[in-house]
């Protein structure tokens, strides 16, 4: 597909925008065609060009007639300007040679005018900002967005068929490689349910302790396995990384996680150990990883040279994404920071196909025991769950880990959950295995096994509290008895 070329116009403001109120003022303007053009006040430099058209689409809203006189009388009625300005605006009326079918015309040409130097404004601060050294990357992407969102704007208008012919040439091309825009979470039964990771932001969630490395491990050991070419990225700023290497190391070996890394070792166990390690290997090589500390710049920067230069990186993991130091402005409120690194991540997927999936604990307050967190408990930001495409709530029930689908804008699924089966020892999920839980059946049998345990208990306590009864009214009456004797026996008497 051709890209499309916007023409900047020629013609400077300080002669332009005369014209454009010139236009207005001597053929009259229809609500509807202001409305159209897109042209407000801001759009124009000369101050008196600017209050101009801020009273003639007053005037057209209302149905009332515009011209010099009508619109320089208001003005000064307002003392917006002087008597000199409505003999200006007599002027440019007297001047003008645009006709009634141009009028769209040029003021389309305006607002294309108004747009350049927005976007130039906008290019130069970010050039200036980077020359400074002093760059904030969530700014400069919200910056960018800013300045693709106008240059896209004129071409907004175009058939649906473009959308279509895009969706068969990116068909073609993932044909050709034998792949497709979703990767593979790793997890089989998982990959079911929503069909792989797509290329944007995906939010792995949980509370502490609730299985999120464990899921995470174990679905980057099944992306390595089903694809011997495939390569992904984990940026470590919690725990390291060292939690995928260890947890394997345990699996293939067969060890006690906790025992990974000091436990004396008989000669049989090194055997064994370097054998797993061979065969672990092929895997770890194709894991890039990062550790420790880093800025949101930073880890953006990291990340898209992966993508650039690694052409067969195919997901990238950040564990955790409030451990990221945000920086930038220390006025702006730490939730708005989180939403537009968030935002940042989710272009940077969008931009090189490469899923980005995050993980983040959440806010426990309001958070339900007996089942999965809500996408809003996630914790950095009041809105950043509207920023992922996928949100997969990590939770368990007893022993149990269990994975639930909380948003899936075109993946499906949603609300349901999969109980997966854990290697204990080695704290990681067997990757083939998983099992769909109807959490309504389950909540219902739930409620009514605690129903039954609890008439069970009050029954028991009142057999309990019955025998405790008897056993007080069969003392009391073997001391009644005991006493009644007592009365029979004769008198003692002393001599």
């Amino acid at each position: 597909m051709t890209a499309q070329v916007i023409h900047l116009p020629r013609k400077p403001a300080a002669v332009l925008e005369p014209r454009v109120i010139g236009a207005v003022l001597a053929i009259g303007a229809t609500k509807i065609l202001l409305t159209a053009s897109g042209v407000s006040d801001t759009d124009f430099e000369d101050p008196r060009c600017r209050v101009a058209w801020r009273i003639v689409r007053r005037f057209v809203e209302a149905g009332r007639p515009v011209s010099a006189a009508t619109i320089g009388a208001a003005g000064v009625s307002a003392k917006a300007w002087g008597p000199e300005a409505v003999e200006w605006l007599e002027a440019v009326q007297h001047e003008n040679l645009i006709g009634p079918g141009e009028l769209a015309d040029v003021l389309s040409e305006m607002r294309t005018a108004a747009k350049a130097q927005r976007i130039a404004g906008v290019l130069t601060t970010m050039a200036a900002e980077l020359q400074a050294g002093g760059w904030d990357a969530a700014k400069l992407h919200a910056d960018l967005r800013t300045a693709q969102a106008l240059l896209l704007e004129p071409g907004g208008d175009t058939r649906a068929t473009a959308d279509l012919l895009e969706l068969y040439e990116k068909w073609d091309t993932n044909e050709s490689r034998g792949r497709s825009d979703l990767v593979t979470t790793g997890l089989r039964a998982l990959d079911d349910i929503v069909g792989g990771y797509p290329p944007s932001l995906v939010i792995v969630y949980g509370k502490p302790g609730a299985g999120k490395t464990g899921v995470i491990a174990s679905g980057i050991r099944g992306q390595l396995l089903s694809d011997p070419t495939m390569e992904v990225g984990i940026f470590g700023l919690e725990d390291g990384t060292r939690w995928f290497t260890r947890r394997n190391i345990a699996l293939e070996a067969g060890w006690v996680l906790r025992e990974v890394g000091w436990k004396k070792r008989s000669a049989e166990d090194a055997e064994r150990l370097q054998l797993a390690g061979n065969r672990l290997q092929a895997l770890t090589d194709r894991v890039l990883t990062y550790q420790g500390r880093i800025t949101s710049a930073e880890l953006l920067r990291r990340a898209a040279a992966w993508c650039r230069t690694r052409p067969n990186l195919r997901c990238l993991y950040i564990d955790n994404n409030s451990q990221v130091q945000l920086g930038g402005d220390p006025r702006v409120p730490i939730h708005e920071k989180m939403e537009a690194f968030a935002e940042a991540l989710r272009e940077l997927a969008e931009s090189t196909g490469v899923p980005v999936v995050s993980v983040a604990h959440i806010n426990e307050g309001d958070v339900p025991s007996n089942g999965p967190p809500p996408p809003a408990a996630v914790r950095g930001g009041r809105a950043i769950d509207q920023k992922a495409r996928l949100m997969l709530a990590v939770w368990s029930k007893g022993e149990e880990w269990r994975v639930t689908v909380t948003k899936a804008n075109e993946s499906g699924g949603r609300d349901t959950t999969l109980a997966l089966t854990r290697h204990k020892e080695a704290a990681l999920v067997d990757t083939n295995e998983g099992a769909i839980v109807n959490l309504r059946e389950e909540h219902r049998q739930d409620s009514e096994a605690s129903a039954r345990a609890r008439v069970a208990l009050r029954a028991k306590l009142a057999a309990e509290a019955a025998a405790k009864r008897a056993a007080a009214k069969a003392e009391l009456d073997k001391a009644k008895g005991e006493g009644a004797q007592g009365e029979l026996l004769p008198p003692v008497t002393r001599e």
